[in-house]
């Protein structure tokens, strides 16, 4: 999808606290927990710190990264199973998701991994699980 790629097209690279709806380290005590602890809802801090190393720049920047892609990967998706373009749609979400394991938004690539199986199966769930996974998106953007 691109976000793992720096510079992709529409990215300013002007990654901040502030456009990440998350509140800047204050300096009282440990900055990098609490940098890391306000990672917006969704996104699994701990393993966040894990990925990066505690590195909160890196940390963030993983997050606004992928949130940048939400949009255009939601779009693309969509428009994928809509138009019965099942290879692309399994590709779509599965890029999509691993992006979203570095992030620890591991709610995306759980709901990822059932909708690849519940389509490998011809499971009648697949369209539930395919609005499971617009609506994690839809809360990750938020």
């Amino acid at each position: 999808m691109g976000f793992d790629a720096p510079g992709y097209p529409g990215h300013d690279g002007g990654v901040t606290t502030e456009n990440l709806g998350c509140a800047a380290p204050t300096g009282d005590g440990d900055s990098t927990a609490m940098a890391i602890s306000s990672i917006p809802s969704g996104f699994d801090a701990e393993m966040l710190s894990r990925v990066t190393g505690s590195r909160v720049d890196l940390a963030l920047k993983l997050v606004a990264l992928l949130r940048d892609d939400l949009p255009r990967a939601r779009h693309d998706i969509i428009a994928a199973h809509a138009g019965g373009q099942i290879d692309t749609f399994v590709d779509l979400a599965h890029k999509l998701a691993g992006g979203a394991a570095y992030c620890g938004a591991m709610q995306l690539k759980n709901l990822r991994v059932a909708l690849e199986n519940s389509l490998a199966a011809n499971d009648r769930n697949a369209g539930a699980l395919l609005r499971a996974l617009v609506n994690e998106i839809d809360q990750l953007l938020d």
